[in-house]
C-alpha cells in the first residue's frame, strides 16, 4: 500500500537515508530531503520511475551506488557542492537525465575501483560546469566508476 505513494517528506532529524529504502517505489513523482541528511545510501532511491523532482540539501556529503538508477523519469538534479562522493551506477538507466549541475565542479575523479587511488582519472571542471555534459558523464560515459572529489 505505501509503494502507492506519490510523495514522500521524510521528517527533519533523520540523518541517513538508508540502502533501498524507496526502491521501486514507481508511483514517487517527488521527494522531499531535510537538511538533517548526510547520506543517501546504496539504491536508496532505485528503480523509482515516475520520480521528476529532488532536491539534494547542502548537507549532504555522500550519494551511494545505484542510489537513483532506474529514476527514468528525473530530467536534472543539483549536485551540492557538500557532497565528495557518488558511488558507480549511481545514475544508470536514467534515460531522461540530461542536466545535471555541480554547485562545486572542481577536483572531481572517476576510477572503477572504490579507493580511488589507483589509475583514477580527472575530470575536467569545465566540463562538469556544462550541464548536458555532466549528465552525460554520470549517466553514460563514467556510469559504471565510483566519483570523488578532492
Amino acid at each position: 500500500e505505501y509503494k502507492k505513494l506519490t510523495e514522500i517528506e521524510i521528517p527533519e532529524g533523520v540523518t541517513e537515508i538508508k540502502a533501498d529504502t524507496f526502491y521501486g517505489f514507481n508511483n514517487i513523482t517527488k521527494v522531499t530531503i531535510p537538511s538533517s541528511v548526510t547520506s543517501i545510501g546504496d539504491g536508496a532511491f532505485s528503480s523509482c520511475s515516475s520520480l521528476i523532482s529532488i532536491e539534494i540539501p547542502a548537507s549532504v556529503t555522500s550519494i551511494g551506488s545505484y542510489a537513483f538508477s532506474g529514476c527514468s523519469s528525473l530530467i536534472s538534479i543539483v549536485i551540492p557542492s557538500s557532497v565528495t562522493s557518488i558511488g558507480y551506477h549511481t545514475f544508470y538507466n536514467c534515460s531522461r537525465l540530461t542536466s545535471v549541475i555541480f554547485e562545486n565542479p572542481n577536483d572531481w575523479k572517476v576510477s572503477t575501483s572504490s579507493g580511488i587511488t589507483f589509475n583514477a582519472i580527472s575530470l575536467s571542471s569545465s566540463d562538469l560546469s556544462n550541464p548536458s555534459t555532466a549528465a552525460t558523464y554520470l549517466t553514460s560515459t563514467y556510469y559504471y566508476c565510483y566519483w570523488k572529489r578532492g
